[in-house]
């Protein structure tokens, strides 16, 4: 239809649909960057209500937990004790590593843990399957260095198989 229009009233035509496609395109910009400024200042406002109320529910579960440990002592006792031994090694952890050195060679049956000061003297008894996974056993523990002067009695190592053996040494904590 544009056709029939002389070409200089087709251009300033084009023209002018250009001008008004591009104000259109530009009134949706601003309008989402408006959308998107606003739901970022309304994102931040609801993360600090967010981050405020969860500070007050944390200030008051530290009041009445402070509030308990209060009125119990046995509660209070024990928290103390935790605290306390915070950084104790378990039976369990000895177990589970010294028992990974064994490579499935060696069964663990008893632990002794005796702290003395940073340091924790263990005893470690249990089986081997041979004498041989016994020397390897023991060759993986110095190896690893987790007990420190760890000592198998050479009385341990006079049955060829199942010798049964005790392992003791000490844990720096």
């Amino acid at each position: 239809m544009t056709n029939l229009l002389p070409k200089r009233n087709q251009q300033k035509l084009l023209l002018e649909y250009i001008l008004r496609v591009a104000v259109v395109v530009l009134v949706f910009a601003l309008l989402s960057l408006g959308v998107y400024v606003l739901s970022l200042y309304g994102a931040r406002n609801l993360a600090q209500s967010l981050n405020d109320e969860a500070h007050s529910l944390l200030s008051e579960t530290i009041a009445q937990d402070a509030t308990a440990l209060v009125e119990d002592p046995k509660r209070a006792a024990r928290v103390a004790y935790l605290i306390e031994h915070e950084n104790d090694i378990s039976a369990a952890e000895v177990v589970e590593r010294v028992s990974a050195m064994g490579g499935g060679a060696v069964a663990i049956f008893s632990v002794s843990l005796e702290k003395k000061g940073s340091e924790y003297s263990v005893i470690i008894g249990g089986t081997a399957r041979t004498r041989a996974d016994l020397v390897q056993f023991q060759n993986a523990v110095r190896a690893e260095g987790y007990i420190r002067e760890p000592n198998i009695p050479l009385e341990s190592f006079t049955k060829e198989k199942n010798p049964s053996f005790t392992l003791s040494g000490t844990i720096s904590s």
